[in-house]
């Protein structure tokens, strides 16, 4: 059974300084750069500022730049986006989340946003201003609010925005007197801030009063063309005030600007550079499948195919690598080497020439390796191996012209093209079926 709790908040609150909410969100606006990323690059410009700048973004926007952008973001890249310094500001709004609501109200008209988004349920969007300073209270996990056409029931999040009306004849120059009196206030304020020398006010201010000057000569050139401004006759129609549409090709250079950008960093994350961990048997490695081994698994690093993204007529390889000694313990404590792949690499896909594997061994397509031919070569297969029984005068002399490959499952070590035979095993080394047999003899003697 859903149930809501419907109790308004009052403005016994605290509210937050004007002053300090104003420059945290305004530093928080000169972060677009690093925010942009964690945005979807199809929004415009008008709802990004609405996200950035509604109560529901404040609290993850203030937490990032009062932490500075170092470490804070999951997916900051420091080769591509610099680190950003805290902002002072912004760490007495992060304790006090509540406390934005009745701020946020005082400046609504400052910043022309009527949309408001809630986020202590699920998302409510408005558009228009919170009544008695916002009311937002928690029944179990949703929320209800109350504005100023009533109580929002928790069935009816999802409002489309009430359209505005249409402003009256001469709103446009009442428009341009605020405009006047806004530059005119930040004017002073940026005369006081010089006299106190605080340069970090200072230059907040000045960027506001830049970008103050521009939204009001748009809106100056718009009502000199649209019919219903200050230069023409009233529109029933039309809403005065309104934008000049979208020009199609700066939204297309836009889009293609922000593909681009998105296409670079999905290149970055997938791109090919770093070696595949695979668990692989020490058994299988060493081929001695009648002993026991601990650690019985060891970590090698491969660049397989699915160690970054290539194009079609290029394939994931490796470019350097190193040996890696790995100890294991039998019946006495044994190291053997494991080559491991340090960094990888798209090179150019080339038809390979197959060689020859030297008798009584094939080649095998699947594991990239020679194998015993069949069965009836399975002693002499595994003599070659272990080092007991040298590869024929002809083979030999294949592998020296690099017209066969050379052995590369051998028992005992890496194939040694000095001798061209695999090597024999450690007299050292005691395998457990041998110190079976020679108990066994000891009894018997």
């Amino acid at each position: 059974m859903f149930c809501c709790c419907f109790v308004s908040i009052q403005l016994a609150i605290r509210p937050v300084p004007v002053d300090v909410y104003r420059e945290a969100m305004t530093d928080a606006r000169t972060h677009y750069d690093v925010f942009r990323i964690f945005l979807p690059l199809q929004m415009t410009d008008a709802e990004i500022d609405t996200m950035l700048w509604s109560q529901d973004a404040v609290s993850d926007l203030l937490t990032i730049i009062s932490r500075g952008s170092g470490g804070a973001m999951p997916h900051f890249t420091p080769g591509i986006h610099p680190a950003l310094p805290p902002v002072p500001a912004a760490t007495a709004l992060v304790s006090a989340p509540t406390a934005l609501i009745p701020t946020r109200e005082r400046l609504i008209g400052d910043f022309n946003d009527a949309d408001v988004m809630m986020s202590d349920g699920p998302v409510c969007r408005l558009c228009h201003r919170i009544e008695g300073g916002a009311a937002v209270v928690a029944g179990g996990s949703s929320s209800s609010l109350a504005t100023s056409h009533g109580q929002l029931q928790a069935e009816s999040w999802h409002h489309r925005p009430r359209r505005r009306r249409h402003k009256p004849d001469g709103a446009g120059q009442r428009s341009t007197r605020r405009c006047k009196r806004r530059r005119k206030a930040l004017a002073a304020n940026i005369r006081k801030c010089r006299a106190n020398q605080n340069q970090r006010r200072c230059r907040t201010l000045r960027n506001r009063y830049k970008r103050l000057r521009q939204a009001c000569k748009r809106d100056s050139e718009n009502r000199s063309i649209i019919p219903g401004g200050a230069a023409g006759l009233p529109d029933p129609h039309r809403p005065p005030n309104r934008r000049l549409p979208p020009d199609p090709e700066a939204d297309a250079s836009d889009k293609a600007a922000s593909d681009n950008e998105m296409t670079n960093l999905y290149l970055f994350l997938l791109r090919c550079g770093k070696p595949v961990p695979q668990v692989v048997r020490v058994r299988e490695i060493l081929a001695r499948g009648d002993e026991e081994y601990f650690p019985s698994c060891v970590l090698r690093y491969r660049c397989r195919r699915d160690a970054g993204c290539c194009q079609h007529e290029f394939q994931v390889a490796k470019v350097h690598s190193q040996d890696h000694r790995v100890h294991y313990q039998n019946l006495t404590m044994k190291t053997f080497t494991v080559e491991n792949d340090t960094e990888c690499g798209c090179v150019q896909i080339v038809t390979p020439v197959e060689k020859p594997c030297p008798h009584p061994f094939v080649f095998d397509m699947d594991s990239q390796s020679c194998r015993c031919r069949d069965a009836s070569f399975k002693r002499s297969c595994k003599r070659i191996l272990r080092g007991e029984k040298e590869l024929l005068p002809s083979d030999i002399r294949c592998i020296r012209e690099d017209k066969c490959r050379a052995l590369n499952i051998c028992s005992y070590g890496n194939f040694d093209m000095t001798s061209y035979q695999c090597p024999k095993k450690p007299d050292t080394f005691i395998s457990s079926g041998d110190a079976k047999r020679v108990e066994k003899g000891r009894h018997r003697g």
